[in-house]
């Protein structure tokens, strides 16, 4: 093969692999801009809370938990569908977990689930086993978006 085939076929190459970085940085981006929205969405809840702690009951206290269930159900519905990373996942399952120990998020929950049979297919396992990812993406998925092991 003469040299020009080869520098053309070189270049065409580092092309390829520059286009498929650009490809995985912007699955990756759009990843992290989901987390940031569902972030503000989390403190701007906090934000709503009284100063002394959680509510135990009341109309507003009772709403707030509530907006942190399904909160949670949407956090894990996106980490279902690939859009949470890695590390972000392990920050919020590790809050979850801890935001559903005995207190008041979970009196509510246990009330919830009694009265109703409600959606929350994620929260329910979470709960359920503490060690729960709901995203099943394959291999190369998951290394694509930076979406763990």
């Amino acid at each position: 093969m003469p040299a020009q085939a080869w520098i053309t076929l070189v270049g065409a190459m580092l092309a390829l692999a520059a286009f498929v970085v650009g490809l995985a940085g912007t699955a990756r981006d759009r990843v992290r801009q989901t987390e940031d929205f569902y972030l503000k969405r989390y403190w701007d809840l906090l934000a709503q809370l009284p100063m002394d702690g959680l509510p135990t009951s009341g109309g507003a206290g009772r709403r707030a938990i509530r907006q942190y269930i399904d909160l949670c159900e949407d956090e894990l519905t996106l980490r279902e569908r690939g859009q949470v990373s890695w590390a972000t996942w392990q920050d919020w399952r590790e809050g979850m977990v801890d935001g559903f120990s005995p207190g008041p998020v979970r009196d509510e929950w246990s009330a919830l689930a009694a009265r109703t049979a409600f959606g929350h297919r994620h929260l329910r396992q979470l709960i359920g086993d503490e060690r729960y990812d709901p995203c099943e993406k394959n291999w190369w998925v998951r290394r694509w978006r930076n979406l763990g092991p």
